[in-house]
């Protein structure tokens, strides 16, 4: 069910956030909650499979990958890593 006033406020008022909290549950872990519900969001726009990508870059960033090339790392820029075995 869309809540037309509410979004038409959204849209017509750059002051007003968007609202995450149907969606997040608990409001302390919203933000979290948030920002992975856009990860994957992002990465099915992108046709990038979610699981294969998240998972993919928490190894990474685990590993060391560099803060200067997080761009590499969004579902728009982001490649699989290949076995070269």
């Amino acid at each position: 069910m869309i809540r037309w006033s509410p979004l038409c406020s959204f849209l017509n008022d750059g002051r007003i956030e968007l609202d995450t909290n149907t969606v997040a549950g608990i409001r302390r872990r919203r933000r979290p909650t948030g920002n992975l519900c856009s990860l994957i969001t992002n990465a099915k726009l992108n046709e990038v499979e979610p699981f294969a990508y998240v998972k993919d870059v928490l190894e990474r960033m685990s590993s060391g990958h560099p803060m200067s090339r997080l761009d590499d790392l969004l579902p728009w820029n982001w490649q699989p890593k290949t076995d070269k075995s």
